[in-house]
């Protein structure tokens, strides 16, 4: 699992910036009809959360950016017998390969686009997300929080 916003994050990272999703080709070939729609190609952070309702109807972004707890349907995690955070993928390895008696590596991919962290975000759009996530800061209570959230933002931007 990973924290909702910092997922967000990276789904704009990674799809936006590095595999260009919302490029002009991008968009008139896969999105013919929103193409005539979108305020702004490429955008920049600040334009794809302040758009975001409307470039979540680009099918990839939309994907990528979906609230996890629309994944799994319930308000809990118990159908699965471990949950591991994404800063703990050595520790799922580690007892994978223990498991398997042999080395087990999960190889990361997706990872091209600029790495961003909470400090790129502004109060007013911490909210939005936090709303926008809402459902999954319930899901995953136990692993991640809102106050978390705003701690580490407050860290990170001396507020």
């Amino acid at each position: 699992i990973r924290d909702p916003i910092k997922r967000f994050l990276s789904a704009y990272s990674n799809r936006v910036g590095h595999h260009q999703e919302l490029s002009k080709e991008f968009v008139k070939q896969r999105s013919p009809i929103l193409y005539y729609f979108v305020p702004h190609f490429n955008p920049n952070l600040n334009q794809f959360i302040r758009y975001y309702k409307l470039y979540r109807k680009v099918r990839a972004i939309h994907h990528h950016t979906k609230p996890i707890s629309s994944f799994l349907g319930g308000h809990d995690l118990s159908f699965f017998s471990d949950v591991y955070k994404i800063e703990e993928l050595a520790k799922f390895e580690h007892e994978l390969s223990g498991i398997y008696s042999q080395e087990v590596r999960l190889p990361r991919k997706q990872t091209g686009g600029k790495k961003l962290t909470l400090k790129s975000l502004n109060k007013r759009q911490i909210k939005y997300l936090l709303k926008l996530y809402d459902q999954d800061y319930k899901l995953l209570k136990d692993h991640y929080t809102k106050e978390m959230v705003w701690d580490e933002w407050k860290s990170l931007t001396n507020n």
